[in-house]
């Protein structure tokens, strides 16, 4: 009886044993597959396991970017839009409006870097043509006629609204096709209007304005709309500004 009795406990242990949880390691050590893993949820006002904490915690090298994709719309000060930029096989590609069907509007891409609670990003970035009609280079920025000009107050210098090379954020660079800026746009998040920040050789931020003149279909930049109407009186030229719109499908 009794040696049934030790029987009995010793069946019992054996069945203990079993049943008691094992690691991986000593799991695979017996030719069994691992565990599958267990994923805990977080509970109303209990602390995170150590492991879902240094997750959470784990720093990212990477910067996250939004993406940004359209066409850009030409907007008048009172909010009418003209049209769309244009995108030909021309000498002047992109300075103007598109006149035609849509396949000559300009389509754009870019990125900047996600931040909540900015509405506007003031870091100048570069804006590049998805379906450029003309010739290398497929940038959108700002270059220049027979030499480098500022734009300062009072004075009725212009600059040219074309596609550029990639430059880094500064004054004009001197590239394969003459001096240029492509590092000129900014965005606000909210209304997606596009503003240029053009920067001087002398690394100053003058004001930079989108002008327009309808009669010869031209788009440039000032320093500013009304002193270059007061040099050329008579211009029909007016502020102007850019939106980032939906392409339609």
């Amino acid at each position: 009886m009794y040696s049934l009795w030790l029987a009995f406990v010793a069946l019992l242990c054996v069945a203990g044993a079993r049943s008691a949880p094992q690691s991986n390691a000593e799991r695979l050590a017996r030719g069994l597959t691992p565990l599958r893993p267990q994923f805990r949820s977080i509970k109303p006002g209990l602390p995170p396991s150590p492991a879902l904490a240094a997750k959470r915690n784990f720093p990212s090298n990477t910067p996250i970017q939004t993406f940004y994709s359209g066409r850009i719309e030409v907007r008048s000060s009172s909010g009418a839009v003209l049209g769309y930029v244009k995108n030909q096989p021309l000498s002047t590609p992109i300075d103007g409006i598109n006149l035609g069907p849509s396949d000559q509007e300009l389509h754009v891409q870019f990125t900047v870097p996600q931040s909540t609670g900015v509405l506007t990003v003031v870091e100048p970035f570069p804006i590049l043509a998805s379906n450029p009609k003309f010739l290398s280079p497929y940038y959108i920025g700002i270059a220049f006629g027979q030499s480098v000009v500022p734009l300062v107050p009072g004075v009725a210098n212009s600059l040219i609204f074309t596609n550029v090379y990639q430059t880094p954020t500064g004054p004009p660079q001197q590239t394969a096709r003459g001096p240029s800026e492509s590092n000129i746009w900014t965005i606000n998040r909210s209304t997606k209007q596009l503003i240029p920040r053009y920067i001087n050789p002398d690394g100053s931020k003058p004001n930079t304005e989108i002008a327009y003149d309808p009669p010869n279909n031209r788009i440039f930049f000032v320093e500013s709309v009304s002193t270059w109407k007061n040099v050329h009186p008579g211009t029909l030229t007016h502020a102007v500004s850019f939106f980032l719109a939906d392409i339609p499908s």
